[in-house]
């Protein structure tokens, strides 16, 4: 039996098969009105505009600007903890450069991070980014969070262990 093609146009055959942001982005700038261009395209490609590592606890909310102007807005980002927030402040520059590299002007000027945020993923720690100690001092670390019945808190207790443990050695 024959699959049945949709036909989208003459000139593209699409075997069923449509592309998810050619149907997002009019909905989201109908939605998002007049500010709709600027703002669905961050939203849309935040990964790509500022890559995976600080895509991974942030995402933008809005690019707001000075009435009647499209150039030199506000980017508020929305991100899960004080710790996040402190990376994005030392990436602020960074990030303005990326998204006004992103537009191709200066749509943006400065950014207000707002943190809280509840359901951004958070990025586990890498094989590479493990801090390395002796077994002594990893059973040292071990023992002292032995008791802790929060596996979550153990672990993150563990790794503060082992880069407290790290620093002191330089």
């Amino acid at each position: 039996m024959e699959k049945k093609k949709e036909i989208i146009s003459q000139d593209r055959r699409t075997d069923g098969l449509v592309n998810m942001s050619g149907l997002l982005m009019p909905l989201a700038k109908k939605m998002l009105g007049k500010k709709a261009f600027a703002e669905a395209d961050v939203i849309c490609n935040w990964q790509n505009i500022v890559g995976e590592n600080i895509a991974s606890f942030s995402r933008p909310l809005k690019i707001e600007f000075k009435k009647g102007e499209k150039i030199n807005g506000c980017l508020y980002i929305e991100t899960l903890s004080g710790a996040a927030a402190l990376e994005l402040q030392m990436k602020t520059k960074l990030i303005i450069e990326k998204v006004n590299t992103f537009f191709g002007y200066g749509a943006v000027q400065n950014v207000k991070i707002l943190q809280n945020l509840q359901d951004v993923p958070v990025k586990p720690i890498n094989n590479h980014e493990k801090i390395l100690v002796s077994k002594e001092e990893e059973s040292y670390i071990e023992n002292a969070v032995g008791e802790v019945k929060n596996k979550t808190l153990a672990e993150a207790l563990q790794n503060l262990g082992r880069a407290v443990v790290k620093n002191n050695k330089k």
